[in-house]
């Protein structure tokens, strides 16, 4: 048992001292992070579900104002705050991290004026994961990024991840090369219309050198953007590269496949692309990619029998 774990257990024995429902909870969520039989687990989520459906409003405090009834608590506190409208949590943000210990936020409708309003929050600094997603309304986004580049907190993120916006080279590069990430080690930026020139944008100086999961999935990435990032000698921690759903074709996987940069990489999602038979048994005789475990070319073009059994016996 963690010592954070031993802190919740004193603290859920303060509670039942004061016959607070809160004391239960927290032991119940403890000891779910335990190694439980299938009876005991099913038994202790039963009475979790009935314990937050009777206190869940009383419990999220502060944080009923952004309609964060879908918020993960975790050993007890609420943990990640779930989906929240950007305008609702700028005006509810200070209220709520100071009642809650939140590390997970995802941020609906974010344009470039909520960026700002978010940068000046100080109490931001208290999240590792966070996600964005634009309004999805097809204007340029860059100005986004590069004012999430600047922002003080961002140096405590580990996890970022923006979605459903139209960023260009310029913003991708503003975001990757600044000195803020320290921490991060997962990178998303799906369904944002990145071309080519954004995969150089990250191939480039970038501050990414600790980044071990890197989600591109949904783009406009063509073989030129896949050649670029396995030449990207920058992504020395990658584990997981996620570049399904683009405009890749075998040139594209070739490359990757024979990439000496991406050595560490273990999981490659390259579904939904335009990848043939060739592709595939290049990734399949990959002497590179020799820690690759898992490879995902679901909805790609049907694949000869012994190009299959070549990818089951190396993946």
């Amino acid at each position: 048992m963690n010592r954070d774990v031993i802190a919740r257990v004193i603290d859920a024995q303060e509670l039942d001292a004061r016959d607070d429902p809160r004391g239960e909870f927290i032991r119940v969520q403890c000891a779910l992070r335990g190694r439980l039989g299938v009876g005991d687990f099913h038994e202790l989520r039963a009475i979790e579900a009935e314990l937050l459906m009777e206190h869940l409003t009383r419990w999220l405090g502060t944080a009923v104002a952004v309609r964060a009834y879908r918020g993960v608590f975790r050993e007890g506190s609420l943990d990640d705050l779930g989906k929240v409208p950007v305008d609702l949590f700028v005006q509810h943000a200070e209220a709520i991290f100071a009642e809650h210990p939140v590390r997970r936020l995802n941020l609906q409708d974010v344009d470039s004026d909520s960026v700002e309003a978010l940068r000046s929050l100080a109490c931001m600094a208290q999240l590792t994961h966070l996600s964005i997603e634009g309004r999805s309304d097809g204007r340029p986004g860059d100005t986004i990024l590069e004012r999430l580049s600047t922002a003080p907190w961002l140096s405590s993120i580990e996890s970022l991840r923006v979605a459903y916006s139209r960023f260009s080279a310029t913003g991708v590069a503003a975001l990757a090369s600044s000195e803020a990430l320290v921490m991060l080690r997962e990178l998303g930026l799906r369904s944002c219309r990145l071309d080519d020139d954004s995969a150089r944008a990250l191939s480039g100086e970038t501050s990414l050198g600790r980044c071990q999961v890197l989600h591109l999935t949904d783009n406009n990435l063509t073989d030129a953007g896949a050649e670029a990032l396995a030449h990207n000698t920058g992504l020395r921690s990658l584990r997981v590269l996620s570049l399904g759903k683009n405009l890749i074709a075998d040139a594209g996987v070739a490359a990757l496949a024979s990439s000496e940069a991406l050595v560490t990489l273990r999981k490659l999602d390259l579904h939904g692309n335009n990848i043939s038979d060739a592709g595939a048994r290049s990734l399949a005789g990959s002497v590179a990619l020799a820690s690759l475990e898992s490879v995902d070319l679901y909805g790609c073009y049907r694949f000869e029998p012994a190009t299959l059994r070549a990818l089951e016996e190396g993946f």
